[in-house]
Parts: C-alpha cells; sequence; structure tokens
C-alpha cells in the first residue's frame, strides 16, 4: 500500500514539472500524501487489524512491521515583515517566470519550457517558509475589515476568534448558543468524506466542550441571525430548516470544502500572505496567548486532550512572546553595572573591570 502511495506522490510530482499540459491537468488539485498523513493511515491499519488478533483470526500484526519516515507535526511559524518580504519576492519572481513560459512555448522551446515549469513548482513550494503559517493580530485585524460585508464574515470571524475547528464551525446548531452565559457549545461536526457530508460528533471526547464568546463575537452572530431570518422569510416555504448557525441563504448546510475555498479566495484579495483556513483557529491560539491568557484555558478552549500539544504546537510561534520571555529573564538577572554602553560597542563595553599587576619590562642593556 505505502509503495503505491510513494509511487503516486513520484507521479503527481513529475506531472506537475511536466512539459506536456494534458499530463499537468491529470494532477490539478491533487496533493502529495504527506508523512504524517502516512502515519495516521498505518495507525488505522494497526488498530483494524489488533481486533482480528483478539479474536484470533491471526497472530501477528503485519503494519507493526512497516517503516516510515518522521511524521512529525510541522512548526507553526509567524508572517513576520521579513517572512512577508521574501514572500513577496517569491511572487514577483513566479509571475516572471510564467510569462517567460508563455514566450518559451509560442516559440517552441522544450527545454526552457521544462525549466520553467520546475522553477514555477519550486516558487510554488516554497512560498510558505512553513505548511502552518500564522498572520500577526495586525494582519489577521486587516484580513476581517476587508472581508466584513462578506456574507461569510460571521463564520470567518468565530474561527479567527475562538478557533473552531471548520467541521465544528459548519455543523454549529442555534440550540447550543446559549446568549446568556455566552456560550455556544461544540456538540457536532460536519466531516467531509470524499465530496459527500456527514454529520458526527467532535473529533475527540475534548472536542465537545463549550466555547466562551466575547462581547464582539456575540453581537456579530447575533447580526448574522437577523440576517439568515430575513432570508428564511424571503425563501417562504422552501427554506430549509437545517438548525445551523450558518448556512446557505436557502437554510441549507455549508459544505465545508466550499468555505475553504471561498476563504482562499477571499485571502488572494486581500494581498495578504497566504494562510489556510485551518491556520486562522492557529492564529486565535496564538493570538490568545500573546494576550496573556493561560495555556490550560487555551487548550480547553481549541479541544486539545492536552495541555501539551498546546504547549508544543503555539508557545514557539510568536517573536512577541519570545522577545517577552527574553526581557524577563534579563530583568531577573542583578547588574552592578550597565552591561551596554550608549555609545558604539567594543565588545568589552560595560565588562566590569579587573584590577592588575603591574607588568615589568626588561630593557636590553644599552651597547
Amino acid at each position: 500500500m505505502f509503495d503505491e502511495i510513494d509511487a503516486d506522490n513520484e507521479f503527481i510530482r513529475a506531472a506537475r514539472v511536466s512539459g506536456d499540459p494534458e499530463q499537468r491537468r491529470t494532477v490539478k488539485g491533487r496533493r502529495v500524501v504527506g508523512a504524517a498523513t502516512k502515519q495516521r493511515i498505518r495507525a488505522t491499519l494497526r488498530a483494524a487489524i489488533n481486533h482480528w488478533i483478539r479474536e484470533q483470526m491471526i497472530t501477528i500484526n503485519p503494519a507493526t512491521l512497516v517503516e516510515l519516515e518522521s511524521g512529525k507535526r510541522p512548526k507553526a511559524l509567524m508572517w513576520t515583515d521579513a517572512r512577508v518580504e521574501a514572500w513577496k519576492e517569491n511572487r514577483v519572481r513566479r509571475t516572471a517566470a510564467v510569462l517567460e513560459l508563455g514566450a518559451a512555448r509560442e516559440r517552441h522551446d522544450v527545454s526552457a519550457v521544462h525549466r520553467l515549469l520546475v522553477e514555477i513548482d519550486q516558487l510554488d513550494t516554497t512560498e510558505r517558509p512553513s505548511p502552518v503559517m500564522v498572520w500577526t493580530a495586525e494582519q489577521t485585524g486587516y484580513f476581517l475589515d476587508f472581508i466584513h460585508n462578506d456574507r461569510l464574515y460571521p463564520l470567518y470571524h468565530l474561527i479567527a476568534y475562538r478557533g473552531p475547528r471548520r467541521g465544528e464551525a459548519c455543523g454549529s446548531r442555534w440550540v447550543d448558543l446559549n446568549k446568556r452565559a455566552h456560550t455556544l457549545k461544540i456538540t457536532e461536526q460536519l466531516v467531509q468524506l470524499g465530496w459527500k457530508v456527514e454529520s458526527g460528533a467532535p473529533k475527540s471526547e475534548a472536542g465537545g466542550r463549550e466555547l466562551t464568546l466575547d462581547d464582539i463575537t456575540l453581537k456579530v452572530i447575533e447580526a448574522w441571525r437577523k440576517r439568515q431570518i430575513a432570508e428564511r422569510l424571503a425563501w417562504g416555504g422552501t427554506w430549509n430548516n437545517s438548525g445551523r448557525i450558518f448556512t446557505h441563504q436557502d437554510g441549507s448546510a455549508l459544505h465545508p470544502a466550499d468555505v475553504t475555498k471561498h476563504f482562499n479566495e477571499l485571502v488572494a484579495a486581500s494581498g495578504l500572505p497566504p494562510i489556510r483556513l485551518h491556520d486562522l483557529r492557529h492564529g486565535a491560539a496564538t493570538l490568545a496567548l500573546e494576550g496573556g491568557v493561560d495555556i490550560k484555558v487555551v487548550q480547553e478552549e481549541l479541544g486539545h486532550s492536552t495541555s501539551t500539544l498546546t504547549r508544543d504546537t503555539y508557545t514557539s510561534v510568536s517573536p512577541r512572546l519570545a522577545r517577552e520571555a527574553a526581557e524577563k529573564m534579563a530583568g531577573i538577572v542583578p547588574r552592578a553595572v550597565k552591561a551596554v554602553s550608549d555609545e558604539a560597542a567594543t565588545g568589552t563595553d560595560g565588562l566590569p573591570s579587573v584590577p592588575r599587576s603591574p607588568r615589568t619590562t626588561k630593557r636590553a642593556d644599552p651597547q
């Protein structure tokens, strides 16, 4: 199985850099299966085969013998000014490469076409410093202002502020909203199986939780309720009473893939560096930590099973947090002298002087 997955990955990579437009079209929208996904596939197989072992149908679990590369969770990074500048340079070069590619095709320069396709693929691969990228508070605010009049703004606002998963936001129900307590209970999520969507329980036991809503988010949801009521009146008897908070105009549930596609279009239109919809959830966690929220509270709001996962994923993301930690550490070290001079540093500025014994130099006798 995993050999077949690796072979398919190689086919996708080769097709992407192929000079044949038809071959490239065959892999459009297809993604390479990563190491973490293969680890999850093996874990599922191992669990299923363990059942057969308990039933004494077999005596050994072959899934445990499969060796795979490490599926370590990628580290989240923030779109700092330096990373944004590098991203802009990447996009400028990609635009130029696309123009050069068109010219190469017109003159039937096969070698140049292949070279430029490889370069464009490499530029796209390195567009993001990490698979998981997080916006700063300023970038998040700019994006929410930019999409404020979009119909699905309330859904994206909820994810950006409170961090539910995509399926949890799409599956949220009016019956689970408690205005007086400022809470939204996560009891269901919409799960995409192929293209089919089914309603299911939260991802884990910890996923079934209550989100505490701030005043701004609650007002956004209330304004959305009024809009949904107006849409319901406009559709009359054909309106679909799904009970979901976020729906199409006819009341039917949103398809999670459509929510992601629309988000990607809004990000591209905003001019901001790219993030995934799930990264908006990562951003909510990072900004909460920047705001001084306790790690245990963040863990419970995100629905993580342990605070270790929360800590390992987010505490190293924010340069602001790292700077604050560095300043706190520096502040507890008692110093008798100023550590750095206001003048140009020499490498020894501010170091305590050490008295030295006078050195005697023996002179040569005059001849």
